[in-house]
């Protein structure tokens, strides 16, 4: 396709208006072939830029990972892809991906299903280098449905728990069962042999016959003894340090078997909280019009965030921005002056814009909103233009009577 368009666009002088015609119909259903193709895949296909700004996504993608929904769908463009994505941990992950340059890298996840309680997701996503004329110009995100594939294997665990459960149940059965046999015939012979005392001299039997059988079974209650403490404690060692002290150390076994250590693992998320920048627009001359200015949002870098224009009343509002952690987040506001308009003198000011989120420690963040002018004083970012009419030229003339 990359070809035949090159191939296209040198022959373009050459085409009439009817060939051109046929060609670009061409194309475009080539283009609505390939986004059927796209919107067919079971699996979730996300293609970022260099800033891992979303340039194009199917909507099985959308549906694994849940989207945060704005009002403006226009200002997804400015967002990166990780404050898209509803699911902390796949943020994070797709953030550190972009921090440290990382590709050719997957992970899985467990994400709870809308609208449930106890339903689960398991995703795998992938991050692959977007490359084109030999350049990595964005990446490939790949995100694979495996809960079938995690359901089968717990299924498949549990099977073979179950068989391992019945062999155990089997070869506990057969340890208790010899112990018991022991006892059993052992108190068969003490009682024929007291029967048969009885009835002929009346005699008890020599202590030394009734001891010896009863060591046995004292000894067989001991063997059932051990086999119960065994079957409860899944693994117990002891060591003799050889100077009269002994050392028990107990280890026991996980659902599939292995050994481990007992340990249970919190983790602290509190509620992500959304953040509002405000400010005012004021035009001095004339009537001031809705969205007739351009206002920036940046970071540190001067990479722009966001962008907004004001409303008719001059308030100028960008799109919430999502925190999901304590810290301090800085941003500079400025006007678009890059369009100039008729008599119109901007404002060249910038403002700092702090934004402090606080963590109560209980599960709840707030958030505080300072501005701070780069030039003048004042807690509020205020933009104040003018506007100056073009003067006119007037010719008067008289008649001599």
């Amino acid at each position: 396709m990359h070809d035949y368009v090159k191939r296209i666009t040198k022959m373009i002088p050459k085409l009439s208006q009817e060939q051109l015609q046929r060609i670009i119909k061409n194309v475009a259903n080539e283009n609505a072939m390939l986004d059927s193709i796209l919107e067919s895949l079971t699996t979730g296909l996300i293609v970022v830029d260099k800033q891992w700004r979303i340039l194009k996504f199917n909507k099985i993608s959308e549906r694994f990972l849940s989207f945060i929904h704005f009002e403006d769908e226009t200002n997804r463009s400015y967002k990166k892809v990780w404050e898209l994505i509803s699911d902390v941990d796949v943020s994070e992950f797709l953030r550190d991906c972009a921090d440290k340059d990382k590709s050719n890298i997957s992970q899985e996840f467990s994400i709870p299903l809308p609208n449930s309680d106890n339903l689960t997701r398991f995703i795998v996503v992938y991050v692959l280098s977007l490359v084109s004329d030999s350049k990595i110009n964005g990446r490939i995100i790949k995100i694979y449905d495996v809960t079938e594939q995690r359901l089968q294997e717990v299924k498949m665990r549990r099977m073979e728990n179950m068989a391992g459960l019945t062999t155990l149940a089997a070869n506990m059965a057969h340890e208790i069962k010899n112990p018991l046999g022991a006892i059993s015939i052992h108190i068969q012979l003490l009682q024929k042999a007291i029967e048969k005392q009885r009835n002929s001299t009346g005699v008890l039997p020599e202590k030394k016959f009734v001891e010896d059988h009863l060591d046995v079974v004292n000894e067989e209650i001991d063997n059932l003894n051990r086999l119960i403490t065994d079957f409860l404690f899944a693994v117990s060692t002891v060591t003799d340090d050889t100077v009269g002290g002994l050392t028990a150390t107990v280890a026991y076994a996980s659902a599939a078997g292995e050994l481990h250590d007992i340990a249970f693992h919190n983790r602290y998320l509190p509620t992500a909280i959304q953040s509002v920048i405000l400010g005012q627009k004021n035009l001095e001359g004339r009537k001031l019009l809705g969205g007739e200015f351009t206002f920036l949002l940046m970071n540190a870098s001067g990479e722009v965030l966001d962008r907004t224009t004001n409303a008719e009343d001059g308030t100028i509002s960008f799109t919430p921005r999502l925190y999901r952690a304590a810290g301090v987040y800085t941003y500079v506001v400025k006007e678009d002056a890059s369009v100039a308009k008729d008599g119109v003198k901007f404002d060249a000011n910038e403002y700092t814009v702090t934004v402090t989120v606080t963590d109560d420690g209980l599960g709840t963040l707030s958030s505080k909103v300072e501005y701070a002018p780069k030039t003048g004083n004042g807690t509020s970012m205020v933009f104040n233009n003018v506007f100056t009419p073009a003067p006119v030229q007037v010719t008067f003339s008289v008649n001599k009577v």
